[in-house]
């Protein structure tokens, strides 16, 4: 079922049939969980309890909230990203809840990535790491202050290696975050090759994005599943990560470079994480320390890329993914 929604959840995007009546007998919804009581009142026929009901949501904390739990009424049984996320949902949720992961595909641009990156107007001979996030997904959690601080200490100022690394930001929900989007801009005043990239962009635009950029670098706090590393790793791009949640599950030291964490308490409610819940507070100076080392060899870069590339090819490819989905329907389809 996909939800023809654009922006903010009004109740007149809810309304036109997602389904011909009569048609299928299973119904997937992928959505968080407080839209689905929403869902079930617009679309009683796709959500009618003769049919399976299978609601697909995420979730990048340990303890799944209370208050969502009587969501779960809505479906048959819940899937779910990663093995963290279910984890925190069958500890509460009364229906079964699965691992089922995103597919991970990434078409990649017939141009070589240094055009791309000349096109984009990225400087020659300059080593690229790539972050992007959404405020609409809480910059707290994506923490990309920790990434311009690695950043900023790999390659501090008179440092002759300084003028061969670069690090671009992209952003997305500027309305949503123009007070973050601001102090990202000042904590990256006097900091050499940095650009923050505050753009809607197509799926192609940001792939050439980050085909364009060397390596990727997420210093998040938690991950559901953690898909713009997951993308970079399908591209054969090195990917420094945080070693905490749902992407220490495809991330390890063979095929990328794991951060440290130590877990802390939220000192706040942000968005939906509720003060005292856990979460990662990733190693700056590892980090720092794996971006000096890929400038000073990249070729070292590549080779984890390469691994990088297999390990999602072979799991999470398309074909992996949707067999697993198959099975998984066929199995219902029996019994139901």
């Amino acid at each position: 079922m996909r939800l023809k929604l654009n922006g903010a959840t009004l109740p007149e995007l809810w309304t036109d049939p997602l389904v011909e009546p009569g048609k299928g007998s299973i119904t997937i919804a992928h959505l968080d969980a407080p839209q689905s009581l929403d869902l079930a009142k617009a679309h009683p026929v796709e959500m009618d309890k003769k049919r399976y009901r299978i609601g697909y949501w995420a979730w990048e904390l340990p303890e799944f909230p209370d208050a969502w739990v009587p969501f779960a009424r809505e479906f048959d049984e819940i899937w779910c990203p990663s093995d963290f996320c279910r984890k925190a949902m069958s500890a509460k949720l009364p229906v079964p809840v699965l691992t089922m992961p995103h597919a991970v595909e990434v078409a990649k641009p017939s141009e070589s990535a240094s055009d791309v990156a000349r096109s984009l107007g990225l400087p020659k001979g300059v080593y690229h790491f790539l972050f992007a996030f959404d405020f609409n997904s809480y910059s707290p959690r994506k923490n990309p202050e920790a990434v311009i601080q690695a950043y900023a200490e790999a390659f501090p100022s008179g440092d002759p290696l300084r003028a061969n690394a670069g690090l671009v930001i992209k952003v997305h929900g500027r309305g949503y975050g123009e007070l973050e989007r601001r102090r990202l801009e000042g904590l990256c005043e006097g900091l050499a090759n940095v650009r923050i990239v505050d753009a809607t962009m197509t799926r192609e635009e940001l792939t050439r994005l980050q085909w364009a950029c060397d390596a990727f670098v997420s210093l998040h706090r938690s991950e559901g599943f953690g898909l713009g590393v997951a993308e970079m790793m399908a591209l054969g791009k090195p990917v420094i990560s945080t070693d905490w949640s749902a992407t220490s599950e495809f991330v390890n030291t063979e095929n990328g470079f794991p951060v440290p964490a130590r877990l802390i308490e939220l000192e706040r409610n942000v968005g939906p994480y509720s003060k005292g819940e856990i979460w990662a507070d990733p190693d700056v100076h590892v980090a720092a320390s794996c971006m000096r080392r890929l400038v000073e060899d990249p070729e070292a870069g590549r080779r984890v890329g390469e691994c990088a590339r297999q390990s999602i090819a072979e799991g999470y490819s398309r074909t992996a993914i949707g067999k697993r989905y198959l099975d998984r329907i066929k199995s219902i389809a029996l019994f139901a």
